[in-house]
C-alpha cells in the first residue's frame, strides 16, 4: 500500500521514473514482462511503457481495488483519453469521493477539459469548468 501511495504521488509530481518503477512492483507481473516493459520505458519513454502495462493493469484491477481516478490517471499518462474517460464515468457512477477534483489541475486531466464526455460529467456534478 505504501509503495502505491509513493507511486501515485510520484505520478502526480511527474517523477516518471519513480512512478514507473512503483507501478511495475505493484502489478506483480511476470519477470519477463517486467523486463520487456523496462526496455520499452528506456527506449521509448514513459507513455509507451504505460501503454504496454495497460492490459496487466486491467487484469490486476479485476482482483484488486484501484480507484477509478487512479485508473484514469494511468490512461491519461499513457495517452489514452477515451479509456481515461471510461474510468471517470465509472467514478461518477459509483460516487467516488475523488471525483470532486477532476476539474482541477490536481490529476492532470487537462487534455480532457474540452471533451464533451468530460464536460457532461463536470456539469452533472456542478463542478466549475476550467
Amino acid at each position: 500500500m505504501f509503495s502505491d501511495i509513493v507511486g501515485y504521488d510520484s505520478l502526480l509530481r511527474e517523477d516518471e521514473k519513480k512512478a514507473f518503477d512503483t507501478r511495475k512492483k505493484n502489478l506483480r507481473i511476470h519477470k519477463r514482462l517486467i523486463k520487456n516493459i523496462q526496455r520499452i520505458f528506456e527506449e521509448k519513454g514513459y507513455t509507451a511503457a504505460f501503454e504496454e502495462m495497460a492490459p496487466q493493469l486491467e487484469d490486476f484491477v479485476e482482483k484488486n481495488h484501484i480507484g477509478p481516478i487512479r485508473m484514469a490517471i494511468h490512461y491519461i499518462k499513457s495517452n489514452q483519453p477515451e479509456k481515461a474517460l471510461d474510468w471517470i464515468e465509472k467514478g461518477f457512477e459509483i460516487h467516488d469521493s475523488q471525483m470532486i477534483y477532476i476539474t482541477t489541475q490536481m490529476y492532470h486531466f487537462d487534455p480532457l477539459f474540452d471533451n464533451p464526455r468530460f464536460i457532461d460529467i463536470a456539469e452533472k456534478m456542478n463542478l466549475p469548468l476550467p
